[in-house]
């Protein structure tokens, strides 16, 4: 049985109204977004589920195996999507989540940059009034742009790993999100740094020699 359960080794459990002993525990066992889910012998599963007549659902075995015309095989994938089915639609729903979260961390971004871009106007002005190029006063922007993003997405998969084993059901964290999230970073940085590159190219040299 899973620890989720709260029980230890030696405890009794009641299932369908049927006394049973623990006899071990595994840290990971759900189904159906985090639903506990209790391993027994076939014959104890026929007894509390169909009254003891010989019958099974389902049968879990390894290599192939020679099924009889009423039997369909599924492979492992296959087993797996359809017990993911019923999650669908809340899967959707969290990845939609998830693209908007994106959406607003680019837009805190962007509002970043932009605000220190209009703070520093007057040193950009003078960048450009001292021939600095305003392709390399927007690269300058652009790379704090994306150093804030890089530096946001390590502290946010830092904090991910950290709160994981305190969620009820179990967080998996791939490592391929844990990769693609900095990437992604990368581009929400440089997206947000083009707006603020805007912003540069309409200061004119001359602000710098203008009064505070």
């Amino acid at each position: 049985m899973p620890a989720s359960l709260g029980k230890k080794v030696g405890e009794s459990l009641q299932v369908g109204g049927t006394p049973m002993t623990i006899v071990g525990v595994v840290s990971r066992a759900s189904l159906m977004g985090g639903t506990p889910t209790i391993t027994m012998t076939l014959a104890d599963a026929q007894r509390i589920l169909v009254g003891g007549q010989p019958l099974a659902t389902t049968v879990v075995a390894t290599g192939a195996a020679n099924l009889p015309n009423s039997y369909t095989a599924y492979a492992q994938s296959a087993a797996k999507a359809d017990l993911m089915r019923p999650l669908n639609n809340p899967v959707e729903a969290i990845d939609f989540v998830k693209y908007l979260l994106w959406a607003v961390a680019g837009l805190i971004v962007a509002s970043v940059v932009h605000l220190s871009v209009l703070e520093r106007s007057r040193d950009i002005a003078v960048f450009k009034a001292t021939g600095v190029s305003t392709r390399a006063i927007g690269a300058g922007i652009c790379l704090q742009a994306v150093i804030v993003s890089v530096v946001a997405s390590l502290v946010s998969i830092a904090l991910a790993q950290l709160l994981a084993p305190f969620f009820p059901m179990t967080v998996d964290i791939s490592a391929s999100s844990m990769v693609l999230l900095p990437l992604l970073a990368v581009v929400v940085g440089i997206l947000a740094g083009l707006l603020g590159v805007q912003r540069t190219a309409s200061v004119a040299p001359a602000t710098a020699f203008g009064g505070p």
